[in-house]
Formats: C-alpha cells, structure tokens, sequence
C-alpha cells in the first residue's frame, strides 16, 4: 500500500490564518445578533492576524502554495462576508442590502482568484496589486457602519460609495502594496476605538 502526504500539513503561518478566521466568525456572531460594536472591533482584530500570518511565513521563510490558498480562502470570510452581513444586516436591510452584498462577495472572491493566478505588479522595484484590495472594502463598510450613527445617508449614496470601489477591485489600476503592521494595522485599531466609543 502506497503511502499518500497530507496536503493540509498546517506551518505557524497557517495557524494564525486559523486564528483570524475564527475571530472573524466571532465578530459574525456578534454582528447577527445585534452586537455591532463588538463585530467591528472583532473584524479590526482578524485583520490583524490575517496581517500577522503574511509576515509570520516570510521571516520563518515557509512561504507555500497551500498557505497563499488558505489565506485567500479565509481572506473571502474576513472580507467579502463580513461586509455583505454589515451591509445587508447594519446598512441596507432590504433586498437592495442582499444585492449589493451579493456584489460584494462576487468582486472580492474574483479579485482574489485573479490575484493568486496572476500575482503581484512589479514596477520600478515596487510591489502593486491590481486593483482595490478586499480589506479596502471593508474598511469602507466599517466606516459607513460608524458614520450613519451620526448622520443620514440615503441608502442610493451607501450603495454608490460600495458599489464604486467593489467594482475597482476587478480594474487594472495599481494598489501600491504597504507594510501592513506599520500602515494597516494602526487603521484597523483606531477604527475598533471609534467603534467603542461612538457605537
């Protein structure tokens, strides 16, 4: 009998994939029952880990093909889901809020398809991604999320300020790739202090 190796062999990085994955469905719980404070602090706090899962693989040098798949495959949870629930539970709770949810997923799960198939841009010794990037979405729906707790936006302009950059996600332009620990991470924590003390 021919032995067979697991394809899931799981190195740190992936664990901490895990971890953000789990956080995420967390936050959706949190979400789903009316905890919308403590769902966009949870989301902030998977960014996080899904930031720490990248670096974690590049200074231990276990970079693989599986990890880059789990990631993207999380990355459709943390991001895409996640938003659709805030826009279709939080934002726009109608059928128009289902739609443009729908959109969501679609344009994040086919901008991250394309990026594991075609990669990274380099130009000028520079890392760019193709196209607005999933977290981008998502910091935009959190943002909204915090805003109408303030003032009135009519659900057409919501839509507009979602659909416009979710369709961004599938153009041509570049994204200049940031150190996420030093440019995101601080994006994400002030965003989840702004959820504690406005929500």
């Amino acid at each position: 009998m021919t032995k067979t190796k697991a394809c899931y062999k799981l190195l740190p990085a992936d664990y901490v994939s895990l971890l953000a994955l789990l956080v995420s469905c967390i936050g959706i719980w949190f979400l789903i029952n009316g905890f919308v404070k403590f769902a966009i602090i949870c989301g902030g706090a998977a960014f996080v880990f899904d930031a720490l899962d990248g670096y974690i693989a590049r200074r231990l040098n276990q970079s693989s093909e599986f990890g880059k798949q789990l990631d993207s495959m999380i990355d459709v949870i943390n991001y895409p889901v996640a938003s659709a629930l805030f826009i279709q539970l939080v934002l726009m709770p109608n059928i128009w809020g289902a739609l443009v949810g729908f959109f969501v997923i679609a344009t994040g799960i086919l901008r991250l398809v394309g990026f594991n198939k075609n990669g990274f841009i380099k130009h000028k010794n520079k890392l760019y991604y193709r196209g607005l990037v999933v977290c981008h979405i998502s910091l935009i729906t959190a943002l909204l999320v915090l805003a109408v707790r303030f003032i009135s936006i009519p659900q057409i302009v919501i839509a507009l300020i979602i659909l416009v950059p979710a369709s961004l996600q599938l153009s041509s332009i570049r994204t200049r790739k940031t150190g996420a620990l030093f440019v995101w991470i601080p994006v994400a924590v002030i965003v989840g202090i702004g959820a504690l003390l406005w929500l």
